[in-house]
C-alpha cells in the first residue's frame, strides 16, 4: 500500500458507523423486558412475586428467583418481604391472588 491509500483506508474505518448499545441490545433471554439496556442489579418481576438479576441490560443466571409464599420482592429494600410492605403500584401484574393475609411465616 502506498501512503495515500493507507490514509484513505484509515479514514474509511474511522468514519464507519459503530453500533450503539441500544442497537446491539436484544431481549431474547428477557421476554418480559425487565432489564433495560443500562440496568444492572436486582429487579422485581412484573407481579413482584420474585426477582431477577440484570447486568448491563442482560438477564443473568437461571431466571426468576421466587419469593417465599405470602411475600413479594421490594426493590427499595432489595429483598423479599411481607406483601403488605411492598408498594404494589410498582408491580403492574400484581393481582393480589394467592396471598394469605392472616398467615404469618414465623421463620421469615
Amino acid at each position: 500500500y502506498n501512503h495515500r491509500s493507507l490514509s484513505t483506508l484509515l479514514l474509511l474505518l474511522l468514519l464507519q458507523p459503530t453500533p450503539t448499545t441500544a442497537q446491539t441490545w436484544e431481549q431474547s433471554n428477557d421476554p418480559t423486558n425487565l432489564c433495560s439496556p443500562s440496568r444492572t442489579g436486582y429487579r422485581a418481576t412484573l407481579d413482584c412475586r420474585g426477582y431477577v438479576y440484570c447486568n448491563a441490560g442482560y438477564l443473568m443466571g437461571g431466571g426468576v428467583i421466587e419469593c417465599w409464599p405470602n411475600q413479594l420482592y421490594n426493590e427499595d429494600l432489595g429483598t423479599c418481604t411481607y406483601w403488605q410492605q411492598v408498594d404494589t403500584s410498582k408491580c403492574p401484574e400484581f393481582d393480589g391472588s394467592y396471598l394469605m393475609p392472616e398467615d404469618k411465616d414465623e421463620n421469615a
